[in-house]
């Protein structure tokens, strides 16, 4: 395997010496950090020997970020499979360019192939219409198959409304499609989880690979790499892409925390986007065992929309962890996603020993307490 090395600088306290080349290993590529371990002294050809070294671990450098992004694609199970298409959603940022170019690059090695999916909001006026023009362009000059989206009805302005605007479009177009989150997104993602409350699963932060309820699979190919490591791929690479005026719109949470509190969080420790990737991990693992046991007692109970019983006796002798995960696999067969407060509620409605009372959940589903059974039934 290539060593793993990093740009580095012959500049001193004294400025530029040209009289030395140097030459630096280090097991963490891309972190600003310089580890010196050799210093040779080449007189007028020095400057000349540093160029040359420079651009071959630059290259280096692009080598560990792509064998990266392989790795965590080959064991998060990310379809990079012979015969499959993948669709790019790029919006023309910074990090769906990333992704599409690395993606791009693999798709020879793995035998699958890409086309971009590019939708267009028409929230921000002439921008969007920009957007969707630097999209266009550089697929037409790179060759790329593009299907373009538009909002076609007034959103709200909120996040969610355009998501699943988006998502809907996706699910029209694609069976497997890859979006460019990254590591950044998902500490960010994680610290706004828990301004509003959350459990386990809020705090796992962004899945690397979900499937929705229409079958839609997305995939987070470069949710391994930070927005730092990003950035240096674009510029190395001289790959092109245009800014979001609304990212620095501090109204919207995410954006808040990106510019406010990420920053702050990188004074205290640098690699703050890289542990937070760590405990997302450790407690998606967690959260994958307490829904596997979960899911064993309603297999059990052979619940189902024709059998929407949960025995009460069973489901009282549950561990808390447990029960609340059963009641939300429980909701979701009906299409629901509960919140907190009707987790809590339904705990203490079942253990208080009493029948004959009633819950109302979203979507009009309903959780009636009989005596001997939890009754979930649409109203």
């Amino acid at each position: 395997a290539a060593p793993r090395l990093e740009a580095f600088s012959a500049y001193g306290s004294k400025g530029f010496q040209p009289r030395y080349t140097i030459s630096c290993i280090s097991s963490k590529p891309l972190d600003g950090s310089y580890h010196l371990t050799t210093q040779i002294q080449y007189g007028n050809k020095s400057k000349n020997m540093l160029i040359m070294t420079k651009q071959y671990v630059i290259i280096l450098c692009m080598y560990e970020i792509i064998k990266r992004v392989t790795e965590y694609a080959v064991s998060n199970a990310l379809t990079l499979n012979s015969g499959q298409k993948i669709s790019c959603a790029v919006s023309g940022g910074a990090d769906s360019m990333c992704m599409l170019d690395i993606l791009g690059r693999l798709t020879g090695t793995y035998c699958f192939s890409i086309d971009v999916l590019h939708f267009n909001h028409k929230m921000r006026g002439e921008e969007s219409d920009r957007d969707e023009n630097f999209v266009h362009n550089y697929c037409l000059e790179h060759n790329l198959s593009l299907t373009i989206g538009h909002q076609n009805t007034p959103l709200d302005g909120s996040e969610n409304a355009a998501r699943e605007s988006r998502y809907a479009f996706f699910e029209e177009n694609a069976s497997v499609v890859a979006t460019a989150h990254n590591a950044d997104d998902n500490a960010e993602t994680m610290i706004a989880n828990l301004t509003r409350g959350t459990g386990v699963n809020g705090l796992s932060g962004i899945s690397p690979k979900i499937t929705r309820a229409s079958g839609l699979t997305v995939i987070r190919p470069v949710l391994c790499l930070t927005r730092k490591e990003i950035t240096r791929y674009l510029e190395y690479n001289s790959i092109p892409h245009i800014e979001d005026s609304s990212n620095s719109d501090t109204r919207y949470s995410r954006n808040l925390i990106r510019s406010a509190v990420m920053p702050v969080l990188r004074q205290i420790n640098p690699r703050i986007a890289e542990h937070a990737a760590d405990t997302s991990k450790s407690l998606a693992e967690d959260e994958r065992c307490l829904a596997t046991i979960a899911k064993a007692f309603l297999a059990e109970c052979r619940f189902g929309v024709s059998n929407p019983l949960i025995p009460r006796k069973k489901f009282n002798a549950l561990d808390s962890a447990i029960a609340s995960r059963v009641l939300i696999l429980a909701a979701e067969v009906f299409g629901v996603s509960l919140f907190r407060e009707h987790i809590r509620d339904m705990l203490d409605m079942s253990r208080s020993g009493k029948g004959g009372r009633i819950l109302t959940l979203p979507k009009r589903l309903i959780a009636a307490f009989e005596r001997a059974a939890i009754v979930f039934r649409e109203n």
